[in-house]
């Protein structure tokens, strides 16, 4: 018989992809503005400075669009599943009664997207949680339910 989870928690999606396209897009402008650079030390003809920099502009953009989507699938595809004695993602397992600690990260973009990471010591981390405070809150008490009272 297949052990179903009483909780499935997903990723904040918007957390996962729009600092890694924001990212992709600030290096994607400095190799856009090298190759222009180059291209003008060269002194290369107007035509093909043309023809190079949109051929770099959109091959830049399929990386920004190609890097945002596999975010986004990652985000969607690793929900963390809770189950009576344990959290389990990506075929890791955090079982409560083994947890040292528990605690609460939040980066800049947490911070803009109300998210953060809940670290599960010494097993794993859970990225990108929406209302991570509550979530944290919650996951307290599992863990005194467990029989871990002290976080």
């Amino acid at each position: 018989m297949i052990e179903k989870p009483f909780y499935v928690l997903y990723q904040d999606a918007k957390r996962a992809y729009i600092p890694k396209m924001l990212m992709v897009l600030g290096l994607g402008a400095v190799f856009f503005f090298g190759i222009w650079l180059n291209l003008n030390l060269l002194r290369a003809e107007e035509q093909t400075k043309s023809i190079v920099l949109v051929v770099v502009a959109v091959v830049m953009l399929m990386l920004v669009l190609a890097e945002t989507l596999m975010s986004y699938r990652k985000a969607k595809k690793y929900p963390y599943y809770f189950f009576q004695n344990r959290i389990q993602s990506r075929g890791k397992a955090a079982y409560y009664g083994n947890i040292d600690n528990i605690y609460l990260e939040k980066k800049f973009f947490d911070k803009l997207f109300n998210t953060g990471t809940i670290v599960l010591h010494p097993y794993m981390k859970m990225n990108n949680i929406k209302n991570s405070d509550y979530m944290l809150d919650y996951m307290k008490q599992l863990l005194q339910r467990a029989g871990r009272a002290y976080y």
